[in-house]
């Protein structure tokens, strides 16, 4: 009886580790997820340092399109590269 409470415990605190090396796990992904954000809304920051609200505007419109309209977005840069 002893020997089986003693592998239950074994058992359990093996489980533990590995919940909480399940947690670091997903703790250091979401820190690492973090910090690509951030890095990638800095850059985007520095890049819009000097530009013109109308070329923004104008920016945001090409994106929208682009996203509502990804079929002819591409088709369109197809036929400006074979232009080249």
């Amino acid at each position: 009886m002893v020997i089986a409470l003693l592998k239950r415990g074994k058992k359990a605190k093996l489980r533990a580790l590995a919940e909480s090396e399940e947690k670091a796990k997903l703790e250091e992904q979401k820190r690492k997820q973090s910090e690509i954000e951030t890095y990638k809304r800095s850059l985007e920051d520095m890049a819009k340092g000097n530009i013109d609200p109308k070329d923004e505007a104008i920016m945001t419109e090409v994106r929208n399109f682009a996203k509502e309209n990804p079929q002819v977005t591409a088709n369109l840069l197809k036929s400006w590269l074979k232009e080249e």
